[in-house]
């Protein structure tokens, strides 16, 4: 049944560029025991969830976070993980799914001092205005922060916008791999971290099977992850076990969502997938997700007059 709701729920959110969360309880990984989910008490003990993507990462060059758009905790660790390898002295370009013909504002804004004139400058493009999807939120602002931050102490990270929102669904799975593998090309001793809606990050056919009108089997659509596989990218699929994000249901109706419960944990944890029955390598489950508001409502907020 998890398998015939994924898949049906792929080929739905295909057709409409939303991101997909999993269905719960998710059946155990018993081909990979040295991975699976460890006991509560070992959950409890266990690393934090930036030592787990690096153990996931290994000797990967191109790493594909897949995410539910509109949280505080993916960009955070996206921004971890770059941090981590600027502390290593190792280049590293961030991708963030966002049209490619804004990657002008945002090379400014890592250029800049970060003052409210630049942010301000930043936050006029298009990408940051309605409808608020979850990837204009205020925590994908701080990641950039973040970014301007470690390029003014000297790191070598940069930025990449990679989206092309204007095609059809498969064409723009190509195009925003196209636009990645073209930027890993030109950086060939940097580390590519991809913070990308999850089905775009999948790395992996869907597994189950597609069915047309007729009744006969149709292939799976392309996603941006498997149009990148002769770069041999590993996708790490993140997800909480409770909480909020921020996310469009529908066009235009975009708002706070409930995360799937699942069961209650204290730490993160990691699960190597077995390819037969996930389109990901790994799934990395959070303890919660805490919703992000878009940045221009947050960045409105924080600037309104306090009531005496």
């Amino acid at each position: 049944m998890r398998l015939l709701w994924l898949v049906l729920v792929i080929a739905m959110v295909l057709s409409v560029g939303f991101n997909v969360q999993r269905a719960v309880p998710r059946a155990p990984d018993l081909a990979a025991s040295a991975t699976a989910m460890p006991s509560p008490s070992a959950v409890a003990s266990g690393p934090p969830a930036k030592d787990l993507l690096l153990q996931a990462i290994g000797d990967h060059r191109v790493v594909l976070l897949g995410e539910l758009h509109g949280t505080q905790e993916t960009p955070a660790l996206a921004g971890q993980l770059a941090a981590h390898f600027a502390a290593t002295h190792r280049p590293a370009l961030l991708g963030l799914e966002i049209a490619r013909n804004e990657q002008d504002d945002v090379d400014r804004y890592l250029a800049s001092d970060g003052g409210a004139e630049a942010q301000a400058s930043l936050l006029a493009g298009e990408h940051w205005s309605p409808p608020h999807d979850g990837r204009d939120s205020q925590a994908m602002l701080e990641l950039i922060e973040e970014v301007r931050q470690l390029r003014a102490s000297g790191a070598d990270v940069r930025i990449i916008y990679f989206d092309a929102h204007d095609a059809e669904m498969n064409l723009r799975n190509r195009r925003m791999a196209d636009a990645l593998r073209a930027a890993a090309v030109r950086s060939p001793g940097a580390i590519l971290l991809v913070l990308t809606g999850n089905v775009h990050a999948m790395t992996h056919r869907p597994p189950g099977g597609l069915y047309g009108e007729d009744g006969k089997p149709i292939e799976a659509p392309m996603t941006a992850g498997r149009y990148l596989s002769n770069l041999d990218p590993v996708s790490v699929d993140i997800d909480a076990a409770s909480g909020e994000y921020w996310a469009c249901l529908s066009y235009g109706q975009c708002n706070r969502q409930a995360v799937r419960s699942r069961t209650t944990q204290a730490r993160a944890v990691l699960e190597k997938e077995v390819p037969t029955e996930s389109a990901w390598d790994y799934s990395l489950v959070l303890p919660r997700f805490h919703a992000s508001t878009p940045a221009v409502a947050a960045q409105a907020d924080a600037l309104a007059p306090t009531a005496h």
